[in-house]
């Protein structure tokens, strides 16, 4: 859902609310390392918003939440007969600034928190929630249809997770 522009403090304010859900899609099997589906849906909606607050420089968020459903066929190795990741909230936002047509930079950062435990047959699994949080640098180049979208982050607060420091590369094609 889409909202026509507005007007926050006298400048530009776009936002949208998608509702997304992903189908349990893709080759899965219980005696596979590894797999291309996981077996499971997941609802994630999530509120998504850009503010410009001058005429190069925009603020812009994402905040998300997200439900998997029961696998109730997990990987052998578990010894079990179904398994659940816990609920989970997590955002991303940026402030950057418009160095030319082509060329923005600027600050990301993103963050995760489980806000529920993960089940195995049932039973909460104590000490299951993750979180982390992750801020660093970033670059945008747009020509054309093409974005290329670059960040370093990195993380700390990292809970029954890995912590460490990320780049992520991005390609994006408008058709």
């Amino acid at each position: 859902m889409q909202w026509a522009p507005r007007s926050v403090l006298g400048r530009p304010y776009w936002q949208r609310l998608n509702f997304v859900f992903s189908l349990p899609t893709g080759s899965y099997s219980a005696d596979s390392d590894i797999n291309t589906g996981s077996n499971v849906w997941v609802f994630n909606p999530h509120y998504v918003f850009t503010w410009e607050l001058t005429d190069r420089l925009e603020v812009s968020g994402c905040f998300h939440y997200a439900w998997s459903s029961r696998n109730n066929d997990p990987a052998c190795a578990l010894k079990a007969d179904s398994i659940q990741p816990g609920e989970a909230i997590h955002s991303n936002l940026a402030v950057s600034y418009a160095v030319s047509d082509n060329w923005r930079v600027g600050v990301a950062g993103y963050q995760l928190k489980q806000i529920s435990d993960d089940r195995i047959d049932g039973h909460r699994q104590k000490d299951s929630r993750e979180q982390v949080m992750g801020i660093g640098p970033g670059v945008m180049y747009r020509q054309g249809k093409q974005t290329l979208f670059a960040n370093l982050y990195f993380e700390s607060g990292a809970e029954n997770r890995s912590q460490g420091t990320q780049l992520t590369l991005r390609y994006q094609h408008a058709f």
